[in-house]
């Protein structure tokens, strides 16, 4: 029996996350099967440990890769949404690591839903549908970039430290800053640094709403593009402004779906 009949067999009791799990495979590629949209010419050759993914007729050798500097919450929020249409791997590269909770989980059940990178293989359980979380791997670049063959998303918290890795390997970046003369003066030392790079940037503004003296600044040094603001006080609806490039229903950019 083929790897797409057993699936099929499965999924008379089984729900496409619980087959995707036991598998240890996309859940993209369990539904595809189901759905029998996947090129099963294709799955003749599928194996898990090739960190290849065949959805939709394609095979996938990369997914999107959204990072976010120095805020879990952000990171978490994104990888919630996005986890909505695709599967999404959610890492947050901090050294005192807060994501998981902004994810909504109890510290007590952390434990049970980490994924981890071994020397040959990287487990699959997920937090809830379509997304999961990673524990920082002993090496960094291998593993995300194992990472990035396995999920069509991988949303990534990092730390200022981290930036001349994660830049290279990233679609986007989100850069909060607050918008005073210090948020100013971090965004002008980022840019300085990381020039080239700043087509990728999409900076978050931490305020109620944006002044115009602060993008005026901004302009003196970057082109980057201005995402929004967050604030508390309008949180849900500033942060779906902020992902309308990447959100289907809401694109105006064409930027990945």
């Amino acid at each position: 029996m083929g790897i797409a009949d057993r699936i099929r067999m499965m999924a008379i009791d089984y729900s496409a996350q619980e087959i995707a799990t036991s598998l240890k495979m996309p859940i993209d590629l369990v539904e595809g099967i189901i759905k029998g949209v996947v090129n099963e010419t294709a799955l003749k050759d599928y194996d898990p440990a090739s960190k290849i993914t065949v959805v939709d007729k394609h095979i996938i050798t990369r997914g999107h890769v959204l990072a976010v500097l120095e805020n879990p919450k952000l990171a978490a929020e994104i990888a919630l949404r996005v986890s909505r249409y695709q599967s999404t791997a959610v890492i947050d590269l901090e050294k005192y690591s807060t994501l998981p909770i902004h994810l909504g989980l109890d510290i007590k059940n952390i434990p049970k839903v980490m994924n981890y990178f071994w020397d040959n293989d990287t487990t699959h359980t997920a937090y809830k549908d379509n997304i999961f979380l990673y524990g920082v791997p002993q090496q960094v670049e291998k593993s995300l970039n194992s990472l990035f063959r396995l999920y069509p998303y991988v949303v990534i918290n990092c730390s200022a430290d981290d930036m001349d890795s994660i830049l290279p390997m990233s679609d986007v970046i989100y850069i909060p800053a607050e918008q005073n003369d210090a948020g100013i003066y971090r965004l002008y030392q980022i840019f300085m640094q990381y020039k080239r790079h700043e087509e990728q940037a999409h900076i978050v503004w931490l305020c109620r709403s944006n002044n115009d003296k602060y993008l005026s600044q901004l302009r003196s040094f970057t082109s980057a593009y201005v995402a929004g603001c967050l604030h508390d006080t309008n949180y849900e609806k500033q942060l779906e402004k902020i992902l309308e490039p990447i959100l289907p229903q809401k694109k105006k950019r064409g930027w990945f779906f």
